[in-house]
């Protein structure tokens, strides 16, 4: 499974962009070897890597080192996108989503999957093992049906758009489910709307509705109902809601996920019908007491 914070390899990333000339990169590698404080404490691992490390010594402690916290970014080959509040600062809202498709060997069945910080701290994340279901990452179960292996499912009509206000990424991922999901049409849709919120929208049209559809997310933060429309997501030095209509879902939050650590969030779907548009904000909960009568 995935961490929660992922840890570089600092030395890897210096001499990689050194190879191909890539001053960012070099930079970034600088910033991960001093960040561990590497050289001023006893040396553990691989010989062969802490060597080239120590070698290299003159060359990546005189580079000035940066963290690239890009404002936004997009892989058109792998349809990978993101974006954060701000280029340069880890304050505010930070996202990553994909597209796709199910084959490959690193291959998660997660087309339309995405992850959210915030300030710096996990909010929704994806596990990332290999053939786990459709339930393990934050995406629907659309009819009962999880996202099965294989290239033939796969995502459509990816895109991404990105301005000062905001940053947009969406993809119709039907064709990642299995034909008896019975989805026509399923777009997925990430909005971050810059120092305001973060909002999910599916837009959907099915050929059956057997009212077995729930849309799932996945947070180690500690997750409780405040009222039929919001579900607040508590951190260590802040508060976010999610926001969400009761008339067309419903909420519960399913606890010891792979272990005590992570929570999935369950949103039910309640309406019977073969189309409909849903909408899921999350913002920061700078008046609870307001927001809460909601």
């Amino acid at each position: 499974s995935a961490a929660p914070r992922i840890r570089h390899n600092g030395g890897h990333i210096f001499r990689f962009g050194r190879a191909i000339d890539d001053r960012m990169m070099m930079e970034f590698g600088a910033f991960l070897l001093k960040e561990a404080k590497f050289g001023e404490k006893a040396v553990t691992g691989g010989i062969g890597e802490n060597m080239e490390n120590l070698f290299n010594l003159d060359d990546w402690q005189q580079i000035k080192s940066s963290e690239p916290l890009l404002a936004e970014f997009y892989f058109a080959d792998s349809e990978i996108a993101l974006a954060r509040d701000r280029g340069g600062s880890t304050d505010g809202f930070y996202f990553a989503a994909w597209g796709g498709d199910n084959g490959g060997g690193h291959n998660h069945n997660d087309n339309g999957s995405c992850i959210l910080y915030y300030n710096g701290y996990p909010v929704l994340m994806d596990v990332g093992r290999r053939g786990t279901e459709t339930a393990m990452h934050n995406l629907p179960l659309i009819n009962g049906f999880e996202q099965p292996r294989g290239a033939q499912y796969k995502a459509n009509n990816s895109g991404f758009s990105s301005s000062k206000e905001k940053a947009s990424f969406s993809t119709d991922i039907s064709g990642s489910y299995p034909p008896e999901a019975r989805a026509k049409k399923w777009i997925r849709s990430y909005t971050l709307e810059r120092g305001k919120k973060f909002v999910v929208q599916d837009a959907y049209q099915l050929e059956q509705n057997t009212g077995n559809t729930k849309l799932h997310f996945l947070t180690d933060l500690p997750c409780r109902v405040l009222n039929p429309g919001i579900l607040e997501l508590s951190g260590d030095s802040f508060s976010l809601h999610m926001k969400f209509n009761p008339s067309i879902l419903s909420v519960s939050v399913e606890n010891s996920i792979l272990g005590d650590e992570i929570a999935r969030i369950v949103f039910h779907l309640k309406s019977t019908n073969l189309s409909g548009n849903v909408l899921i904000e999350v913002m920061e909960a700078k008046n609870p007491a307001t927001l809460t009568k909601q």
